[in-house]
């Protein structure tokens, strides 16, 4: 084995190992693993790569860790790769005739048999088919109205276990299938009915599966659209919206054919016939990726187990599939003690040859944690009345002696208040940035990261209008809200935009005449935009200036500048007179738009989203960096709490709460 860089070389080479190198090109690190050079107080490491193939090509991942010293410090394998992107797939098969005939809908793969299972909406049968599409057996029902979907649920007591949904009449039933069955019968099965009444063709299209909460997810088709959870385990189907999809998907998608749910990602991918699309989302509706179908009137969609291969079944008995041209393994490196590690991870393939990704570096430092202490939250009074604002105090201490910032998080009756914290400091680099609240990493697109550039000379990103931030959960569909910023131009006379939401519905910026001030745009529900100015003008004059937008269900929007309210404005229209697209309400981006000229140029720095529209008085407390919550913002009878992080500019000590308080 060639020997690995030695600590004396680290400190010097690290920087040129973040770049991948040349043979890494067949196999790259996610956004989930830590950034090379990076310091750390945790003590485990979790390793994510993406490997170009299939997954039957591969053998198996091994992820190597050593210590500086070039000792093998631990290893593991992964054989379990998954894909489930839809921006990873080809076509390769298209609009294959299966000779079974008309009325093909909902489809599933049973990972006992490796077939795939077809249900036909008037012709009572499910057919089981090879993966090439070739049929295997047809299998008889009888007393079902109208199946249109299907999904597997596992495997037991010697059947594989499927649900499948009547369109018509809008319910659930439980069938189970083995080698021997050759008919199924409805008096014969466990029916839920789901109390939605009966929905003459545009009912119930589609079901999937939840294995991780036991629940199931079902659409209905159109008039209106609507998305599902059902809850069977009570014995009874307990019935809730999963999200408002006629919102949701308004101006997106005209109606929903079927659906499947992956546990690896906790997505859900969204068929739509009539809009000719499949698209990846979100929980809440948030679309991910989609991608064009090709055939007429697609019914249904399903997965290998690992997401190697994805077929699309068509009404008139047709369908394409689909292989993946890559998939993810990790691993999880546990109990770590101090010291500096190196890391890396060789793709092993089926033909014998294999693939080492670039080595990585990193320096877990537990001795020297920060530490934080007496964090107590409490009134003025300390009679935690509604008069009173909320004091949080704490103490915290690096034993290096270094500058700390404190990240802070407010909940309200144990829900965060804070729904994105971008302080842009620790695990911040190229390739990602930490989010507080979600505890997961932001993708960096060309954005450069500045750990000395921020309005409080901690980390920011600089945007050179070719860059961008994704957050990988967007905020979803958010009735009353406030984004808060700190954002310094690099230019003027622009439209800079430097927040944007999904499907640019949204978006947060600078106007783009000699006026410079802020704007906030929203698209309608027949696609017009409306805008709303502020007043005061944000040049670029070298100087950071806190921007504030808060936004209510109502239609009224707040611009704040540096504290002081700027303009407060009837600008979006209510949502209660449905003239609000809920779909176009994400914050999903920072500093990119999908028209390049309207990127922003500039720093950005300490990034937030609430779930409220904040006060005048609260958002005069953030500018000034007060660590309270107005009483403007407080009702009798709520509960709150702050939960802090300690945090060098380079690594983050241990995340401490303080008491909860009681407003009387």
């Amino acid at each position: 084995m060639n020997k690995l860089l030695k600590v004396a070389l680290i400190s010097a080479v690290l920087l040129v190992l973040a770049v991948p190198l040349a043979q890494a090109d067949a196999i790259a690190y996610t956004p989930s693993t830590p950034a090379s050079g990076i310091e750390t107080n945790q003590t485990n490491l979790f390793v994510e790569v993406q490997i170009t193939g299939t997954p039957s090509s591969l053998a198996n991942a091994a992820f190597n860790l050593f210590r500086a010293s070039d000792d093998l410090s631990a290893s593991g394998v992964d054989l379990t790769p998954t894909a489930f992107n839809l921006r990873h797939y080809t076509r390769t098969t298209y609009n294959q005739d299966l000779a079974l005939g008309a009325d093909q809908s909902g489809l599933a793969y049973s990972p006992t048999t490796n077939t795939v299972y077809s249900v036909r909406n008037s012709i009572s049968s499910i057919n089981e088919l090879y993966r090439n599409g070739t049929l295997k057996r047809e299998i008889t029902t009888t007393g079902f109205q109208d199946v249109e979907a299907i999904t597997f649920i596992n495997n037991s007591d010697g059947y594989d276990w499927f649900a499948i949904t009547e369109e018509q009449l809008q319910n659930v039933s439980i069938v189970r299938i083995n080698a021997a069955t050759a008919s199924i019968s409805r008096a014969q099965s466990s029916n839920y009915d789901l109390r939605l009444g009966t929905s003459p063709n545009n009912g119930l299209e589609g079901i999937a599966y939840d294995s991780k909460r036991n629940v199931f997810y079902a659409f209905k088709e159109k008039l209106p659209m609507a998305a599902y959870q059902v809850n069977i385990s009570s014995g009874i189907a307990v019935v809730t919206t999963l999200f408002n999809a006629e919102a949701v998907f308004a101006g997106i998608a005209a109606d929903l054919s079927d659906a499947y749910y992956d546990a690896n990602t906790d997505n859900l991918f969204i068929l739509s016939h009539q809009s000719n699309k499949l698209m990846q989302t979100y929980l809440n509706g948030t679309i991910i990726n989609s991608i064009p179908v090709g055939l007429t009137q697609a019914e249904g969609v399903t997965f290998g187990t690992n997401g190697e291969t994805m077929w699309i079944i068509s009404e008139p008995d047709r369908w394409s599939i689909y292989q993946a041209q890559n998939f993810t393994c990790s691993y999880n490196f546990t109990s770590l003690a101090d010291g500096t590690y190196n890391y890396n991870v060789t793709a092993r393939y089926t033909t014998n040859g294999s693939t080492t990704s670039a080595t990585r570096g990193i320096t877990i430092t537990t001795s020297t944690r920060l530490t934080l202490q007496n964090a107590v939250l409490k009134t003025e009074s300390n009679a935690n009345r509604t008069n009173d604002d909320l004091l949080l105090n704490w103490n915290s201490r690096d034993p290096s002696g270094r500058a700390l910032k404190n990240i802070t998080n407010w909940y309200l009756n144990s829900i965060p208040l804070t729904v994105v914290n971008l302080p842009f400091e620790a695990e911040s680099n190229s390739e990602s940035t930490k989010e507080y609240v979600s505890n997961t990493l932001a993708t960096v697109t060309g954005a450069v990261w500045n750990p000395i550039g921020g309005r409080d000379s901690f980390g920011a990103y600089e945007f050179d209008g070719n860059s961008g931030i994704g957050l990988n959960n967007g905020t979803g569909y958010l009735e009353n809200y406030t984004f808060s910023a700190w954002v310094k131009r690099s230019v003027d006379g622009q439209l800079n935009i430097f927040a944007n939401g999904n499907n640019n519905g949204q978006y947060i910026g600078f106007h783009h005449t000699l006026t410079n001030q802020v704007i906030v745009s929203y698209r309608n529900p027949d696609g017009t935009q409306k805008t709303c100015y502020g007043n005061t003008p944000i040049t670029n004059d070298g100087r950071f200036h806190h921007i504030a937008i808060t936004v209510q269900s109502t239609g009224r929007i707040e611009i704040y500048v540096d504290g002081t309210q700027d303009t407060s404005r009837n600008c979006r229209q209510p949502k209660d007179n449905s003239g609000f697209n809920t779909a176009y309400s994400t914050i999903q981006t920072l500093g990119a738009h999908s028209k390049p000229a309207y990127n922003f140029k500039g720093t950005l720095d300490d990034i937030q989203v609430y779930n409220q529209a904040l006060t005048p008085q609260q958002i005069n407390a953030i500018y000034h960096n007060q660590p309270i919550i107005s009483n403007t913002q407080t009702q009798t009878g709520q509960t709150w709490q702050a939960c802090i992080t300690p945090n060098t500019g380079v690594s983050d000590g241990t995340n401490v709460c303080s008491n909860t308080l009681l407003v009387r």
